[in-house]
C-alpha cells in the first residue's frame, strides 16, 4: 500500500518516491539487495506512528493486503481450473482419436474379411468350373472311345461276314 497517497504526499513526476532515489546507483548491497523497499517501509510506519487515524490506515491496509491475497489466490484457482480443463480436453481428443482409430480398425477388418470371402468363393467357382470342365473332356473322350470301339465291332462283325 502506498501511505504517500494517505498522507497526501506528493509522488515525482516518473511515478517513483519522492524522497528515494535511482534504484541503480542507491542501496544495491553484494547479493543485489534494494533496501529502498525498506526504507520506504519504515518511513512510512514513522510517519503512521504519529497519525490520529493510524488504527483505521492499518485496518485499511490489512484489508487490501487480503484483498490481493484473495485475488492472487482466486487468479491462481481459475489458472489451475483451466490446466485442468485442458487437461480433460486432452483426454477427450485422446479418447476420440481412439475411439476413430478402433472404427477405422473395424472397417478395415470388415473389408478383408470381405475380401476374403469373395477369393474364397472365386476360388471355390473356379474349382467347380474346372471339374465341369475336366468332367466334359472325361465325357467327351469316353464317348469318342465308345464310338471307336463301337466302329471297330462294326468293322468286325462287317469282316466276319
Amino acid at each position: 500500500m502506498d501511505f504517500s497517497k494517505l498522507f497526501g504526499g506528493k509522488r515525482s513526476s516518473d511515478g517513483s518516491d519522492a524522497g528515494g532515489s535511482d534504484r541503480s546507483t542507491r542501496g544495491k548491497a553484494i547479493y543485489d539487495f534494494d533496501p529502498t523497499g525498506l526504507e520506504r517501509a519504515a518511513k512510512s510506519a514513522h510517519l503512521l506512528k504519529d497519525h490520529p487515524n493510524a488504527s483505521k490506515i492499518l485496518d485499511v491496509a490489512i484489508t487490501e493486503s487480503q484483498n490481493k491475497r484473495l485475488e492472487i489466490l482466486k487468479d491462481q484457482k481459475a489458472y489451475e481450473l483451466k490446466i485442468e480443463y485442458a487437461k480433460m480436453e486432452g483426454v477427450k481428443q485422446q479418447h476420440d482419436y481412439a475411439v476413430e482409430i478402433l472404427k477405422e480398425e473395424a472397417k478395415t477388418h470388415r473389408t478383408k474379411a470381405e475380401y476374403e470371402d469373395f477369393l474364397a468363393r472365386k476360388r471355390q467357382e473356379d474349382r467347380l468350373q474346372m471339374e465341369k470342365t475336366s468332367q466334359l473332356e472325361l465325357l467327351k473322350i469316353q464317348e469318342e472311345s465308345i464310338k471307336r470301339q463301337e466302329e471297330l465291332r462294326r468293322h468286325t462283325i462287317d469282316y466276319e461276314f
